[in-house]
């Protein structure tokens, strides 16, 4: 991937966000811990943009233990009643079967 196009796709990403104001952010399945990061840093950057930001990971596969002194208190199992009037936002997810 060149330069140009790698700063072209960044441009995209902050315009959907600079333009919207409703997410639901995600991650892969069986997330780890860095997707658990990336998807509560990525939710809390939202929110303190004044987006409303709603976090979803699909499944009932508990979440591992280590991580539980992250704060996904908040964390949709099930995709929220409005997800068609919310722009996706995949985090930490190097492909969209892994969603």
């Amino acid at each position: 991937m060149t330069a140009t196009k790698t700063m072209t796709e960044v441009r995209a990403v902050a315009d959907a966000i600079r333009l919207h104001d409703r997410f639901v952010v995600t991650t892969h399945e069986n997330p780890d811990g860095d997707a658990l990061g990336s998807l509560l840093a990525t939710t809390i950057a939202l929110r303190s943009l004044g987006k409303d930001a709603v976090m979803y990971i699909s499944g009932d596969t508990p979440l591992p233990g280590e991580y539980g002194f992250l704060d996904l208190s908040d964390l949709e199992r099930t995709p929220p009643d409005d997800l068609g009037e919310r722009v996706l936002l995949a985090v930490d997810c190097a492909s969209e079967r892994r969603i």
